[in-house]
């Protein structure tokens, strides 16, 4: 078959329909620029509010309702806990409360906050309503070499306060400008840092209301947990596995600093300290690179308690429990949290007889 000729493509051309631009004068340009805009700020705004009540994203969701439930406070607590999502999961506040007499509370977020939730937590609840007499910490074993990262920006610009406040915490974060226009992005344009979450609720919204529903949370914080994913355990396992085989411990400086600022308010404003390592999964603890690992992280944030008076490492050996009583390697379901947290509140009696 012969292509056809120019002539042909020619008349072909001609006969398609054809776009009309309309002359436009300048007013119309600028209006429909701005109405462009608007219509991105109206979305954009909409997607907050929506966002706000119905967060299908659970790391978003902790921080936000931790911190709103930390500025809900009108007296100092007796146990202020913080932590990572191994301790959202894992401690009960009304164990403690029981155990340790005291109102308790459980600020635990997640890990990609590192430990500048920490610290900001508790100068937080100074600043409003004074000191907690005690400070409980409890992070996953491998918390603490992590450093800044995308994600950490991600959960941070769910802090429910404004620039000015969060400036105003003594651990200021050093942020070089493309992590700042980051931070501002995921404070401010859900539409860019929820893209995830909003595709999620158009693609299969019933599934995305349902997972909404989940996220279950005591008025003191707790977070229990019972759903588990078998294949997923296992690859968690394996994953924790290659690390341990390829990695030293070391700290990250963002961890060291603010464990820091930790002992200085802690002997500014008397509050007893308590570092606890998350729940364990048995069969990972037996490994002999896992060990080797822990040992190193015990070793090192022994070294830094001995700094002060104020700072407790509790559960050396950490406590360990089986397959079917842990959704990963380091998370528990929930009727082990209160068997942990029982463990929590024996080591921190001890540590009160022997000091």
């Amino acid at each position: 078959m012969n292509p056809p000729s120019s002539t042909q493509l020619n008349k072909t051309l001609k006969s398609l329909p054809q776009e009309l631009i309309k002359s436009a004068r300048k007013r119309e340009i600028w209006v429909n620029i701005f109405g462009a805009i608007f219509v991105l700020l109206l979305c954009n705004g909409l997607a907050n509010i929506f966002l706000n009540y119905l967060n299908s994203n659970r790391g978003y969701f902790l921080v936000s309702l931790k911190w709103n439930l930390l500025m809900q406070q009108r007296q100092p607590t007796d146990w202020l806990v913080v932590g990572d999502s191994s301790c959202n999961q894992g401690v009960v506040p009304e164990v403690l409360m029981e155990e340790m007499e005291g109102e308790a509370l459980n600020l635990c977020t997640v890990g990609s906050m590192l430990t500048i939730d920490d610290v900001w937590m508790l100068e937080q609840h100074i600043n409003q309503v004074g000191p907690p007499r005690n400070l409980l910490i409890v992070h996953v074993y491998d918390i603490w070499h992590r450093d800044i990262e995308d994600e950490t920006l991600a959960h941070l610009a769910q802090i429910p306060l404004s620039h000015e406040a969060i400036r105003e915490f003594n651990l200021p974060l050093s942020l070089d400008q493309d992590d700042q226009v980051k931070l501002f992005l995921h404070r401010s344009v859900p539409l860019y840092a929820a893209n995830q979450s909003l595709e999620e609720w158009i693609r299969e919204p019933l599934e995305s209301f349902r997972e909404s529903r989940e996220f279950l949370v005591s008025d003191r914080g707790f977070m229990p947990r019972t759903e588990i994913n078998r294949d997923l355990f296992r690859q968690d396992i394996q994953s924790h596995l290659e690390f341990v085989g390829a990695h030293h411990f070391q700290q990250s400086n963002i961890n060291q600093q603010a464990l820091e600022h930790i002992r200085t308010l802690a002997e500014q404003y008397q509050i007893e300290v308590y570092l606890a390592s998350a729940p364990l999964y048995q069969g990972l603890y037996q490994k002999q690179d896992f060990q080797h690992y822990f040992r190193q992280m015990q070793r090192s944030l022994s070294e830094f308690a001995e700094t002060s008076d104020r700072i407790h490492v509790i559960l050396k050996q950490p406590v360990t429990f089986e397959a079917d009583q842990m959704q990963n390697a380091d998370h528990l379901m929930a009727p082990a949290a209160e068997t942990y947290t029982q463990q929590l509140v024996q080591a921190i009696k001890q540590a009160q007889n022997i000091e």
